[in-house]
């Protein structure tokens, strides 16, 4: 690891070593949708030296006994990743978008006259939890299925229907790309989010549930980052370079 240089991609350096997600967290450096950029380049924008980064990202993972948590997704079959990335994150957002809702009703409607910005924020995790719970189900009923479908339908019947296989590879492309659209639209309404709570820091005198919301939001801004790094930086590169084997070899 200590081989590469300032040049590698943020979003390969999380894909490397998922934990590295928090640093950047903490330093608003983009890994997931944007995350496709030299380490020097997203630095010098804002004022950091990428050289001294690396050095910190290693000298923090010295003697570290990895995990579960520290898994390279890299190397993982395309079957686990649609696996973890359902078991983990979907079932996650499944159940905290409930609570965190609840949760902003309560605050909004306690302290909204005090501090109005939680009423806007009540807004913006309403829109956010209306397109990602269809946004879930989509994927699992239509992208998923299709993906493992395709990855396990016999070559001998790919050959028999040459232009059934040739569809199904073109909607799964096409399903792609749209989906990597949503997931931009959710990393604007998370940065709204993160800024509407003035990155989730409660005011002095927030109540315990006002600071349970912002802790849940900033558990959720982070848990969304790593679903979408996944997605497209992971599994959807995967996809897309299985469906170019193919077809180099239909």
């Amino acid at each position: 690891m200590k081989q590469l240089n300032t040049k590698v991609l943020v979003s390969d350096l999380v894909a490397q070593r998922p934990s590295r997600s928090r640093l950047f967290e903490q330093l608003g450096i983009e890994y997931c949708c944007g995350g496709k950029r030299p380490l020097d380049e997203v630095c010098n924008e804002k004022g950091l030296d990428a050289r001294t980064l690396l050095d910190t990202l290693f000298a923090a993972e010295s003697g570290g006994s990895g995990g579960e948590d520290e898994r390279n997704w890299t190397h993982a079959s395309i079957q686990e990743l649609i696996q973890n990335i359902t078991d983990v994150h979907h079932a996650y957002l499944r159940q905290e978008l409930p609570r965190l809702s609840a949760l902003a009703d309560h605050v909004a409607e306690s302290h909204g006259e005090r501090e109005p910005r939680l009423l806007l924020l009540r807004e913006c995790l309403t829109e956010l939890r209306e397109e990602l719970e269809p946004h879930l189900d989509r994927e699992e009923a239509e992208l998923f299925r299709a993906i493992l479908n395709l990855m396990s339908a016999p070559a001998a019947a790919k050959a028999e229907n040459p232009a059934s296989a040739a569809k199904a590879r073109s909607l799964l492309h096409a399903a792609l790309e749209s989906l990597e659209g949503e997931h931009r639209q959710t990393a604007e309404k998370l940065q709204r989010i993160r800024a509407l709570s003035d990155r989730f820091e409660a005011p002095d005198w927030a109540c315990n549930s006002f600071r349970a919301f912002y802790d849940g939001l900033h558990e959720l801004e982070t848990n969304i980052h790593e679903h979408v790094h996944k997605e497209n930086n992971i599994l959807f590169p995967a996809v897309k370079e299985a469906i170019t084997e193919e077809l180099a070899h239909s």
